[in-house]
């Protein structure tokens, strides 16, 4: 007669370990990807014509990307990191928005100056940062949220 509370013998290992490397291989890749793209991107609207005039910045999304792709754990925690605060500055924006916005369908009164944004070119950003950290950051929380569940 066999413990019905006995741990079954199967070892899942292989699937969670297939898991894991596709979600390694997501979130690095996104971030390769749209950081190329963000870099692609704000060169040309620079108008960078040499090494010097360069933006380098958004390079380091493809840096980032390549180390979660190495399964650094330090590069997944701030993969992480920044999809959480991309999450927390979403929010806010909705909230601003919402609260400048009165009843006649125009923004309230505030200090402008001549270097203020325009509402599309502030919405443009938060898509680009929404595209670029909320899908790693899914992907790695579900890594996280599966390393974490018990293992029967």
């Amino acid at each position: 007669m066999t413990n019905p509370y006995q741990p079954s013998s199967i070892d899942s290992s292989e699937e969670s370990l297939e898991t894991n490397t596709n979600n390694h291989v997501f979130a690095g890749w996104w971030l390769v990807i749209a950081g190329l793209i963000l870099f692609v991107a704000v060169n040309a609207m620079l108008g960078a014509s040499g090494l010097s005039s360069i933006e380098w910045s958004p390079s380091f999304i493809a840096l980032l990307g390549i180390l979660v792709l190495l399964r650094f754990h330090f590069a997944n925690v701030l993969a992480r990191l920044m999809g959480s605060f991309t999450i927390v500055a979403l929010v806010l924006a909705v909230i601003l928005f919402l609260s400048g916005v009165s009843g006649e369908t125009q923004t309230a009164e505030s200090n402008e100056s001549v270097a203020d944004p325009s509402s599309w070119q502030v919405a443009s950003w938060f898509i680009a940062l929404a595209a670029t950290f909320l899908p790693p950051w899914w992907s790695l929380q579900k890594l996280v949220a599966a390393n974490h569940q018990p293992r029967t």
